[in-house]
């Protein structure tokens, strides 16, 4: 069942979101971090969601500031106003006080985000992280310790690099998960990138 949200940032913008549940009541729920010129609508982001379903838990997809149905410009749309629009969702969440347990699946720069995100934010209980790039983000990274997995291309050299650099500043558990012959958007390595995102948030949320 899908049912369509408007929620507000600290800047009192408008942001599309739509929440997915599945068939029986679900007592977790995925959110979307995505990244630069994507949102709600990404197709990698919703065979996700389309998998979590079946694993009986909830998706929640969201548009950040300046991007898809959201208010706010482009330029508006930094790293600290995403982190800002990503905690807006989790705080629509918990206000549902239907879900138990919260997993955040960040792509691209969207990942960056959550890092910001989830070294502040303590509501957060899973993550994994999809070809993001996160110089600069290590000290974040070390105040994170839920269980956190890595998903990287192979052919995406220069993100390989940051995500190897970023496995060694997490505190928590974590794993590095490359998948070879796979580049930056996982053309032709989707499903494989699916079902190993699914794994992770069925092993630490369910």
């Amino acid at each position: 069942m899908q049912e369509k949200i408007v929620i507000r940032n600290t800047k009192r913008y408008r942001l599309a979101a739509v929440l997915n549940r599945p068939q029986k009541k679900a007592d977790a729920v995925v959110i979307f971090s995505h990244g630069l010129y994507s949102g709600k609508n990404s197709s990698r982001n919703n065979a996700i969601s389309g998998a979590l379903l079946k694993k009986g838990i909830a998706a929640f997809l969201i548009d950040f500031t300046g991007h898809g149905e959201s208010e706010g410009t482009i330029d508006e749309a930094t790293i600290e106003q995403m982190a800002n629009d990503l905690g807006a969702a989790i705080d629509y969440i918990k206000e549902l006080k239907e879900f138990q347990r919260i997993g955040i699946s960040g792509s691209s720069m969207g990942g960056t985000v959550a890092i910001l995100r989830a070294a502040v934010d303590k509501r957060i209980d899973a993550m994994v992280l999809r070809a993001s790039p996160t110089e600069g983000y290590y000290e974040y990274a070390k105040k994170i310790k839920i269980p956190v997995m890595i998903l990287q291309g192979s052919d995406d050299m220069a993100i390989l690099a940051e995500s190897k650099e970023l496995i060694n500043s997490l505190a928590g558990e974590k794993k590095l998960e490359i998948i070879q012959g796979a580049s930056h958007l996982f053309e032709g390595h989707v499903e494989e990138m699916v079902d190993k995102t699914v794994e992770w948030f069925v092993k630490y949320l369910k």
